[in-house]
């Protein structure tokens, strides 16, 4: 691609052009935006990071033959005299040189996800684009709509805390939200292998960093805001940011969908609103509250009524009925969720509020929520007459609290739980998970999860003053594995065991290194091993 095709109608300003610049076109963009890995005529985007710049290595990035350069603005003179304390008596620096482009803009995560955009041709132009924002219920939520999409024949991909997926394939993300070289790269795969739909999970973090700059989504979703979680010094500074920016995705949004049951809720439509947004289509777990006044084009449309707990089987349900405000006095479909959990309900309604804007039936909604499951979340992985282990993602007070509750649905004699809290994240969590744990399970086994630069000592005294305002039973087992171990190795009769955190994720980080490691593999293979003649039994 030619580099003005490519910069064309981007705000940047152009800082060095080698003599043979405009003969070079860029041919690929650097994978992972690790200079180490740049080929000879891509597009590399300097970033300063938490932990590395790579504006200080740019003499490595040019002599690998970066075609094209961006960086930071406020980067140019320290970029401008490294080149030439660099000198060209290097031939093989000289050669590379007279082929690079470097611009500058002041907007680098911005400017980077539109060169993406660009450098892909847009792929996010070629799909119906769905967008999820929520502290709580975005994965979920995602898997539901793409079920409900696939069953209706619309090819979908998605794209969050699970990885991104389509074709049954799953691709690891770092980040629920990928960086924009990554996001963009996964939408171009979905667009190739024939997705109409993109599901897309956008953190508060991931839009902040603008990775989802440049998307007009066709349809996205607020599903809640929880005070405490993601504050810190590396995520948002105050509990005002993380509204603000979850309340930007409503900006880029053709038709905003937003839980009028959520907390803060006057405070995110003051956001919104103030931003002269007034169409967006409401939805609840119960008829719209009285104190809810519509403004411009306004709508509360979908809401669920008589909502309870059913059982089927090995496994709880919720039953809701589904009601179209302004329709007939009746509801418009009953549903049955595959899941425990009252919380459970707003999922299925942000789920079936946008897949019937997009017109698909109630009786496809109907039939896929009925056997819907996710990875990792409330993932019962193994079930006998003996006991049972479940592994989710729980991994704060909020969720930690709203699974165990919903697990004691299943009747367990002991309600068992292994839990970590994460590193360089909320104190918050650690305290609240133990509180959570202490006071609902009737054992918790403390262990170690993405303990990232923290040590299992620093994080556990957090989570000790939690389990302390408790009677709770607990023991206490740094090693994860060991941890499982001990919890299967100990099991009683009727035992429910919850090992929670890491849900579905096939690493561990300890240290700032990523370990490969399976709760779920973990867990069965420590049944095999201990229990050689368990018999497997699932509904």
């Amino acid at each position: 691609m030619r580099k003005e095709e490519l910069l064309d109608g981007i705000l940047c300003r152009k800082i060095y052009e080698g003599a043979h610049a405009s003969e070079t076109e860029v041919t690929g963009v650097t994978a992972k935006m690790d200079h180490r890995r740049i080929i000879p005529g891509d597009l590399y985007v300097c970033v300063r990071g938490v932990r590395f710049d790579s504006h200080t290595v740019i003499c490595d990035v040019i002599r690998r033959g970066a075609a094209l350069v961006v960086i930071e603005s406020d980067h140019t003179e320290a970029v401008l005299k490294a080149i030439e304390a660099q000198g060209t008596g290097d031939g093989g620096f000289a050669a590379a040189l007279s082929r690079v482009t470097i611009v500058a803009t002041d907007t680098i995560r911005k400017t980077k996800a539109l060169l993406m955009a660009a450098y892909y041709d847009h792929p996010e132009r070629k799909m119906k684009m769905i967008a999820l924002t929520g502290s709580k219920g975005k994965t979920t939520t995602t898997h539901m709509i793409s079920e409900i999409l696939s069953a209706s024949g619309l090819k979908s991909g998605s794209i969050g805390s699970s990885g991104a997926i389509v074709d049954g394939q799953m691709e690891e993300l770092p980040n629920s939200t990928p960086d924009s070289d990554e996001l963009f790269r996964i939408l171009d795969g979905f667009v190739k292998a024939g997705c109409q739909c993109a599901v897309v999970e956008c953190s508060s973090a991931g839009i902040m960093m603008d990775r989802v700059a440049g998307i007009t989504f066709d349809y996205a979703l607020f599903l809640n805001i929880v005070e405490g979680d993601h504050i810190s010094p590396i995520e948002h500074k105050s509990f005002e940011e993380y509204l603000h920016f979850k309340s930007m995705l409503m900006d880029v949004a053709r038709q905003p969908i937003v839980c009028y049951d959520s907390q803060h809720l006057d405070a995110f439509l003051s956001e919104i609103r103030g931003r002269g947004i007034t169409n967006t289509v409401f939805f609840g777990t119960g008829p719209k509250p009285s104190n809810l006044q519509l403004q411009g084009t306004e709508q509360a449309l979908f809401y669920a009524d008589n909502v309870r707990e059913i059982s089927d089987k090995f496994r709880p349900m919720v039953h809701m009925d589904v009601y179209e405000e302004g329709a007939a006095n009746a509801p418009a479909a009953s549903v049955d969720v595959n899941f425990p959990g009252l919380y459970q309900v707003g999922n299925a309604m942000a789920a079936i509020t946008v897949t019937r804007l997009m017109g698909i039936s109630y009786e496809t909604i109907a039939e896929t929520l009925s056997h819907i499951h996710v990875p990792g979340r409330l993932d019962m992985v193994y079930q006998s007459t003996r006991f049972s282990v479940c592994v989710d993602f729980a991994h704060n007070g909020y969720s930690t609290r709203n699974l165990l509750v919903s697990l004691r649905r299943f009747l367990p004699k002991r309600l068992v739980c292994v839990f970590s809290a994460d590193g360089n994240r909320a104190l918050s969590r650690r305290f609240e998970m133990g509180e959570a744990c202490g006071r609902l399970a009737d054992l918790s086994i403390v262990t170690s999860g993405h303990n990232r630069y923290e040590t299992f000592e620093n994080i556990f005294l957090t989570i000790a003053q939690g389990l302390k305002l408790t009677k709770g039973n607990y023991v206490v087992i740094p090693n994860r594995k060991k941890a499982i171990r001990y919890a299967i190795e100990h099991v009683q009769e009727g035992d429910l065991i919850a090992i929670i955190d890491l849900g579905q994720e096939t690493y561990q980080e300890i240290n700032g290194v990523k370990i490969p490691y399976s709760d779920t593999e973990f867990v069965r293979q420590v049944i095999a091993e201990v229990i050689p003649n368990e018999t497997l039994e699932m509904p």
